[in-house]
């Protein structure tokens, strides 16, 4: 069994999917329908969602606007995964640069003393 922490990623990846969707956090009437048309524009599709699933989203919205929190689960899921990506890339990077210091800064004594 791992003994490994979670680090903050998998913390805030945890937090988020445990937080259900907030129905109250959805804008609703005609001035809100406009202005989401303006900012963007939805697409529609057919999907297969399992009943359970379908029935938690239509009670958390109350019978209303349920494909809305759908979708911002959906896009929070989506925040989460491009987090991890945007930092395990900065990870990388930090890990090269560190590895490209440390050997230059070993080699660099070894050098001086070869050459006298």
């Amino acid at each position: 069994m791992s003994t490994e922490k979670p680090d903050e990623i998998d913390i805030l990846r945890e937090e988020i999917l445990a937080r259900k969707p907030n129905p109250d956090s959805i804008s609703r009437g005609l001035e809100r329908r406009k202005q989401r048309l303006q900012e963007a524009i939805k697409t529609k599709i057919s999907i297969r969602i399992d009943e359970d699933i379908l029935q938690e989203f239509k009670a958390l919205a109350q019978g209303k606007g349920y494909q809305a929190l759908i979708n911002q689960a959906l896009r929070e899921w989506l925040v989460v995964g491009g987090l991890r990506e945007l930092l395990r890339e900065d990870v990388e990077q930090l890990i090269q640069h560190t590895i490209q210091t440390t050997l230059s800064s070993v080699q660099n004594p070894v050098q001086k003393r070869a050459s006298k």
